[in-house]
């Protein structure tokens, strides 16, 4: 049997672009290295590699090993020879080339498994649906973003101007730059002032750091994860596909979050350094699920890529219990999530139903996925 199961804590974002002919002919100005990555997308790409291999690497133009030469000799394409050049001459396997390509161009995603994707995600999911579904985001995906990620060091009130700011660079980075075709300014500056007034514009909210940053992280969270995440649960719905899952991770454990995660910088050479950050709830600081958090409850006892639980407790041992369990039974039951203590109910248009993944799992009726987000 067929089926897909994805997570958009695992993949950052979702295919929402649509390749134009212009928007082929800037990637292969990259092709071709008449455009150049920006030192900064370099630098973010490769933080992980050594010193050694960092300059390796660069000394390639745009993280490429060679130039594909029907660039360089087809002369002039239309699309659909274009398409084709990409196809067979373009080294799209490099994860190193698609991540600075994608940072450079503000794409979240433009190969799956090694094809192009030309549609936009719900139009390439209403064409292509065909297997049951599994998919979820967690409840707060940029909970783990720290305030320098927005450029705030102190903890002070933050100025309206400059929250507004702060907005209008999360629409232009997160939505703006992934819009099949180009917006004017006045439509910008329009949807920026829409969307300060839905995240920012409360009673009681008075602009302190913390409640900017946490209003900020949600404003992302929803155009990069929850949006698009709901759009393809809906596009599935509507090609007729009745085995849908949907789920919110709620969870968050009562133990210290061991993060780590090793670096090069140029002042220590090819001497990686260990970076280890300790995150928890504590009075005064709630701690949200967050992106990828629930992989350290799947086939594994709190372990995720670069972060443990400390101490792992009984309590979330069960929830790693039924986690594992819903995804075994998703597979082994025919496309079915459901244990024997909890239901798990379709996603379907006349019944959008998802569930919120906790201690206990609760069903959660009628809305989009990050209701229960906005409504507690």
């Amino acid at each position: 049997m067929q089926y897909m199961i994805t997570s958009y804590t695992l993949f950052q974002g979702h295919p929402q672009t649509r390749l134009s002919t212009m928007d082929m002919a800037n990637i292969a100005e990259y092709m071709r290295c008449n455009k150049v990555i920006s030192d900064l997308d370099l630098e973010e790409t490769l933080n992980h590699e050594s010193m050694a291999e960092r300059s390796r690497k660069r000394d390639h133009c745009n993280l490429q090993d060679t130039v594909p030469d029907c660039l360089v000799n087809g002369g002039n394409m239309n699309t659909q020879e274009m398409l084709e050049c990409f196809r067979n001459e373009v080294n799209f396997s490099s994860p190193l080339f698609r991540r600075a390509l994608a940072a450079e161009l503000g794409v979240s995603k433009m190969v799956v498994d090694n094809e192009l994707i030309l549609e936009s995600g719900v139009e390439f999911v209403q064409n292509n649906a065909h297997v049951p579904f599994f998919t979820g985001v967690a409840r707060r995906e940029w909970a783990h973003k720290k305030p320098e990620y927005y450029q705030f060091y102190r903890y002070t009130n933050i100025s309206h101007a400059h929250v507004e700011e702060s907005v209008r660079k999360i629409i232009e980075s997160a939505y703006v730059a992934r819009l099949p075709g180009k917006v004017s300014n006045a439509t910008v500056d329009l949807i920026s002032n829409a969307t300060f007034l839905r995240y920012m514009n409360d009673v009681d909210f008075h602009f302190d750091m913390p409640g900017v940053v946490i209003r900020l992280q949600d404003l992302e969270a929803d155009i990069e994860f929850v949006a698009p995440c709901q759009a393809e649960v809906e596009a599935y719905a509507r090609a007729g596909q009745s085995n849908v899952f949907v789920y919110s991770f709620d969870y968050i454990p009562r133990g210290s979050l061991i993060e780590e995660d090793k670096r090069f910088y140029s002042m220590f050479g090819d001497n990686s350094v260990l970076i280890t950050r300790k995150d928890m709830t504590t009075h005064g600081f709630k701690l949200d699920a967050f992106h990828g958090l629930d992989h350290a409850f799947i086939f594994t006892q709190g372990y995720s890529s670069n972060f443990h639980i400390e101490p792992y407790s009984k309590r979330d041992r069960a929830m790693s219990k039924m986690l594992t369990r819903m995804l075994a039974n998703f597979i082994i039951q025919g496309a079915n999530p459901s244990t024997e203590n909890f239901t798990w109910p379709m996603y379907t248009n006349d019944s959008a139903h998802y569930v919120s993944l906790n201690i206990p799992p609760r069903v959660i009726r009628g809305g989009c996925i990050s209701q229960h987000r906005v409504l507690e």
